[in-house]
Parts: structure tokens; sequence; C-alpha cells
């Protein structure tokens, strides 16, 4: 990208921040990522009106023309991340697999043979009866073949895009947006006011991030008469195209360089490594490499160091004595007091100081941006009543 190209997508983005009207969407202010996305579909699909979930059976339906009935919906059991299946719907007859890429991600080497192979084992499924959504943004992301390998596409009976077997390619454009409008809002009980406004913000946020909103066709007009008349040489719809087409090239190369140069600067620049960051912190006070854990003496408790969202994290376990990690929910409230944690002023990612859950148990996360922080919180869990794991902070 020269110069000349430069100042141009500059002058693209000025006129565009200058012409966008206010409107408010909390989606599009907190920048939702894909596993955002995925635990909206799964809250939908588990809806239930008078015992039957109704959202699932509309949706279930685009896979209707792949050989699936409706009919066979019994007890389904809808997942969120189980097992890092960004989604899932086991039943007694089927098990759908849901891989969410509305926001581009790169396909894993051998993603979907691991979860194909995954739900047969965990799930019982037999291979005729297993599903596979591929949902991108617009249709415009194709699975590459390191992720849908030869045995994949054998599992699902895939031959070609045209004769996918089970392997269903659905997108938010023309899939799921239509969906939410046509099936979703329209047989949503109007008691439910929250679910109905949730329902209309996500529908709203969607037109939006495909130029749907009512008036965005006129403000793309608008935006495009300004910008061509910055460029008064360019006379002919063919250059204003040859233009175009260049600035998206350029930006694509972009797209595909960028991480590669993100990852070689964080191998240059330990402290920007998450994963190594958390492995030195806990190495250095836990005395143990992640991703072990440090039991506490009554073995009740347990600590976990890892990293997510920018920050590295501590989480702490309740879990029962012998066993990996099972729900003891009461554990973690039986804890007499968690002030030593709230007073440090940190992040603290449960809402209503109650614990998260997840398959392996509960567990209380706390975030912190350096390793005095960390330390901090080390401490502060140490002064909870009834739970003692014996930090060594001379190391």
């Amino acid at each position: 990208m020269n110069e000349k190209e430069l100042d141009l997508l500059r002058k693209l983005a000025r006129i565009v921040e200058k012409n966008q009207p206010y409107h408010l969407n909390l989606l599009d202010e907190l920048h939702a990522n894909e596993n955002a996305h995925t635990r909206i579909l799964v809250k939908l699909l588990q809806y239930k009106a008078s015992g039957k979930f109704i959202f699932l059976k509309s949706f279930l339906r685009y896979l209707e023309e792949y050989g699936f009935s409706v009919e066979k919906i019994n007890f389904p059991k809808i997942t969120y991340e189980d097992n890092h299946i960004d989604a899932s719907i086991n039943d007694t007859n089927y098990c759908v697999i849901i891989e969410n890429k509305i926001n581009g991600a790169v396909d894993q080497e051998k993603q979907i043979e691991r979860y194909l192979e995954d739900a047969k084992a965990r799930y019982k499924a037999n291979a005729e009866d297993i599903y596979l959504i591929y949902l991108t943004a617009d249709g415009g992301k194709i699975i590459s073949e390191i992720s849908l390998t030869e045995k994949a596409k054998k599992i699902l009976n895939f031959e070609n895009p045209e004769k996918s077997g089970r392997f269903i390619a659905l997108n938010y454009r023309d899939h799921i947006l239509p969906w939410l409008k046509n099936d979703v809002s329209e047989n949503c009980s109007k008691e439910e006011a929250t679910l109905n406004h949730a329902i209309e913000q996500y529908i709203d946020y969607l037109k939006g991030r495909f130029l749907l909103r009512e008036g965005e066709k006129e403000m793309s007009d608008k935006i495009g008469e300004q910008f061509w008349r910055e460029l008064v040489d360019l006379s002919s719809d063919k250059e204003r195209y040859n233009i175009i087409q260049k600035m998206q090239d350029d930006i694509d190369e972009l797209q595909r360089f960028l991480p590669a140069m993100r990852n070689d600067l964080i191998r240059k620049a330990p402290s920007l490594n998450l994963k190594e960051a958390a492995r030195l912190f806990s190495l250095k006070y836990l005395g143990i490499e992640t991703p072990e854990y440090l039991t506490s003496k009554d073995e009740n408790y347990a600590i976990n160091i890892s990293h997510t969202s920018g920050f590295v994290c501590v989480d702490l376990w309740a879990h029962e004595p012998g066993k990996r990690w099972t729900p003891r929910k009461e554990d973690l409230h039986e804890i007499k007091s968690f002030a030593p944690l709230k007073n440090l002023g940190l992040k603290i990612v449960n809402s209503d100081d109650l614990p998260e859950y997840n398959e392996y148990g509960y567990y209380y996360r706390i975030l912190f941006p350096t390793f005095e922080d960390g330390e901090k919180i080390l401490h502060a869990i140490n002064k909870l009543e009834g739970i003692d794991f014996n930090f060594n902070f001379s190391s």
C-alpha cells in the first residue's frame, strides 16, 4: 500500500465518521466477539414455551434439506463451549455441532475432525446422526481443508459444496437474521419484556453490521458521493471500481499479515505473551507449571493461574476432595467474607458476587494486569477464612 492509497483510506475514514448518525446499541459498544454471539444463540435455542423448544425447532428447520427431521427433537441438551466446541445440541437420536466464525476466526488444524470424533466418543452418536453447522457472517468465508479433513468429510458424507452431506453452511445475514425476525421475534411472548428487548437489540445490531438499518443505504450513497468528490480526476466507473478493489485487496492483505506480525512481536517481547506470563507467575508463586492446580491443605479448594481477555487471572475453585472438579457451589458460599478480595479494587469477573460455573465446577475469577497485583490477590486469598494454601511469597 503506497502513500496515495493510505491517504485515500484516511479520507474515507474521515467521511464515514462525519456522516455516521447517532445510534446506540449495547452490542455495538461492547464489540461482541464470537463467544458472545454463540452464547446469545445458545440462550435463544434453550428457550421453552409450554414445555416446548419453539426456537430450537424453527432453527433446526434449516437442516431439513440435509436429511434432518424436527420430529427427532425429544430431550435436547444445548451447551456452550463444551470441550471447546462452540455450541452443540445433543439429543437421544442426533447431535448438532455449531462452529461459529462470525468474526472470521482462522480454521484450526483438524478442528472439525476433532469435534466429530469427540461427539462420537462422548455422546455415543452414530456418524450418520451428526450434523455440523459452519456459521459465518455473510457466507463469504469458506471452510479450509486443514479443518474439514478427508476423515471429517467421510463422517459427514461431504463430497463438495453442492453435495455437502450433513455439513451445513449457514450465515448470520441470510439465515440467523431472518430467523430472528420471522420466527424468534414473532413467537416470543409479549409478556416477556426483557427477552423481547434483547431480541430487538440483537436484530438491530445485525442489521447495522450488514448495513441493513433504515437509512443506512442512503448514508452509504452519501458517503460514496463525498468520497468521489475528493477524487475529481477519476471520471469513469471503471476507474472508481479499480481503486475501491485495490483498497479492499490491500486491507485483505493487511488482515493476512497482521496476526503473524503480532505473534512475532509477542515472541520477541515476553511481557506481551499472556500464556508465558501466566506460566511464570504460577511457577514463581505457586511452584507449579500451568495448567496444573494448587490444592488447599484440606483439598476443598484449588487455585489455577490462566489468561483471558488481555489479563492474567487467578481462578479460585471449590471441589470435592479426591476428585477432579465437581459442582460444590455451597463451598464457595460458605466462605465467610470475600472482603479481602473486593478491597483490592481489581476486577472480579463474577457478577453479583456469585460463583461462575463451567463443566469442571464453580469458581471465582479475578483478573490482574501486573505481577504485583497478582501477588496481592494471593495474599488476600490467604486471608479468607477456611482456606489455607500456604503460599510461598519468598521466592
